[in-house]
């Protein structure tokens, strides 16, 4: 992600990604219970300001899309995004980073093997 302590980027959808891992807003209910904060703009603020608070959350959210799909490439897709298109983008992005120095297989040549 291209986030950053205390940047908000506006989506199309007009949800927001917060600081430096760009967790969505769409995730603020769910990590006000969990941390047990005591409403929804204090979340907010903590996800957009705390690099650390921000980092757990974007490792929370993608440790539950790795369980949920047992595929961590997949998790790493969905992160970014459900839509394939953009989750698959994110993904390429993600690998070539991770392996700058390979050719590394996209999640659709792994998954045939």
């Amino acid at each position: 992600e291209a986030g950053q302590v205390g940047r908000v980027s506006v989506n199309k959808n007009k949800t927001h990604d917060l600081g430096p891992f760009q967790v969505n807003t769409l995730w603020l209910d769910t990590f006000t219970v969990y941390w047990r904060l005591p409403d929804r703009n204090t979340t907010y603020y903590v996800l957009r300001d705390n690099g650390c608070w921000n980092a757990a959350a974007a490792a929370a959210i993608l440790r539950l899309y790795w369980h949920q799909s047992g595929d961590l490439a997949k998790a790493i897709h969905d992160y970014h995004s459900k839509t394939p298109n953009l989750g698959q983008a994110y993904l390429a992005r993600v690998l070539r980073r991770m392996f700058p120095d390979t050719a590394a297989p996209s999640h659709s040549q792994r998954q045939r093997k």
